[in-house]
């Protein structure tokens, strides 16, 4: 189901577990891992905008001053691997993707559904200005990998 303001899920909704309504109960304290994840290259090109992700480092920023465990990927500079790499060994309960960029969607799909794949309790949303004006197509497109956009 899409953000009732489309794009991003609100802070208020990040920092608060009682908001994602998680199928699983922690076995700690309601601390978050949370990964925020920017895309890399335009639709597989090697086209690079390599524009910081100022949104997305603005909502790690507000996850991590309420106490939560955050990390941050730019795979402009980083690759698959690096993002496998932390989600196997760190296994976050939410991950984040910023989709500012409607070609950066098949990239975004991608790696959601390997993910959800192998950690199916994981929290999946994308959020940015491109992914408020296609929500419902890329849940659609996601086959249930994307839970919330």
């Amino acid at each position: 189901m899409a953000s009732p303001v489309g794009g991003w899920v609100p802070v208020h909704c990040l920092l608060e577990f009682s908001e994602f309504q998680l199928p699983y109960k922690l076995n700690r304290p309601t601390v978050m891992k949370f990964l925020a994840v920017h895309p890399g290259c335009l639709m597989y090109s090697k086209i690079y905008l390599r524009l910081e992700p100022l949104g997305l480092e603005l909502v790690a920023a507000a996850a991590r001053q309420s106490g939560h465990d955050v990390r941050l990927i730019d795979l402009q500079a980083d690759q698959w691997a690096d993002y496998f790499r932390i989600v196997d060994q760190w296994q976050p309960d939410a991950i984040a993707f910023s989709c500012n960029y409607l070609a950066n969607v098949p990239e975004i799909l991608d790696l959601a559904a390997a993910t959800k794949a192998k950690f199916p309790n994981c929290f999946i949303f994308v959020g940015g200005h491109s992914a408020s004006f296609i929500a419902q197509e890329i849940l659609e497109h996601s086959g249930g990998s994307i839970d919330v956009c």
